[in-house]
């Protein structure tokens, strides 16, 4: 089978057609994103050669029934990721959080993703700053990604005081 991971990959199924093999589609990107982000044929070709839609979350998987496809093609996996124990022990969490710079015992607001406004990095700054102004101030805010340049946003992002990269 082949795995579409990007909005950007349906650009390419029509040539992958050929292997006559089953496509899945890995949907993240909500209705208005692919309505103003990509060339309609773009969307068009991922509506038409994908047998399966993943995606990571009922939201995404309800634009894609608006655009026509069946309930049966898509299944949802939220966040994308199926869940699983962590084998992480105690001593390798705390190195883990030492690693990042943060106290075993400091609550964290994570966000993952290329630093890019689309990717919400303005929302997770903005989310930071109320999490703050509402009195809770023992928290670190850490953002796992890396800037993505001008081919993904054509402007530096909002982003937190502190990225790790």
């Amino acid at each position: 089978c082949i795995l579409g991971n990007t909005a950007a990959s349906p650009l390419a199924y029509p040539c992958l057609a050929r292997f006559d093999v089953p496509m899945i589609s890995y949907v993240s990107e909500m209705e208005g994103f692919l309505r103003d982000h990509l060339h309609p044929q773009t969307v068009r070709n991922m509506l038409d050669f994908t047998d399966q839609f993943i995606t990571v979350s009922s939201p995404v998987g309800a634009g894609l029934r608006n655009k026509g496809v069946a309930a049966e093609r898509i299944r949802v996996i939220p966040c994308g990721i199926t869940e699983y124990p962590t084998s992480l022990d105690e001593v390798r969490r705390t190195e883990l959080l030492r690693s990042l710079g943060v106290n075993a015992d400091t609550p964290v607001i994570w966000g993952c993703g290329t630093l890019s406004a689309i990717k919400g990095t303005d929302w997770f700054y903005e989310i930071c700053h109320h999490v703050y102004d509402a009195g809770i101030q023992h928290f670190q805010a850490i953002w796992a990604g890396i800037w993505c340049g001008r081919r993904c946003a054509g402007r530096g992002p909002p982003v937190p005081r502190r990225v790790r990269q």
